[in-house]
């Protein structure tokens, strides 16, 4: 069929999207309401829309004072609806500890989400 090929971008607006500090593990959250382009989204309307999400960080080393930038691109098939991520950080004498076993374990979540 014709027509043409295009790309729609969305900047998400995080939950945090700035720290001055990065000791560990930092959580990248967007809030899914009504001013979300991913509101009322499922699983087949991402199929449908071929999406996929893009995230780009930048910041500065504190040690060399150079930029630094990472990037991560996801298909609609790394996009999960009903679970939360396990936790990582827990706590034990005053001090606060990292499990990098829990990195990518997930959980059932009881939330809402279309069907």
């Amino acid at each position: 069929s014709a027509g043409y090929r295009f790309h729609h971008n969305h900047i998400l607006d995080m939950v945090s999207d700035q720290r001055w500090e990065v000791n560990g593990v930092w959580t990248l959250m967007h809030r899914i309401d009504k001013s979300s382009p991913l509101f009322m989204a499922t699983v087949e309307s991402l199929k449908q829309s071929r999406t996929h999400i893009h995230v780009a960080i930048s910041g500065t080393d504190p040690v060399t004072d150079e930029s630094v930038l990472k990037m991560a691109a996801y298909a609609r098939e790394d996009i999960l609806f009903g679970y939360n991520f396990e936790d990582q950080l827990f706590f034990e004498n005053n001090e606060i500890f990292v499990d990098f076993a829990n990195l990518s374990k997930l959980n059932p979540a009881k939330v809402w989400y279309p069907t």
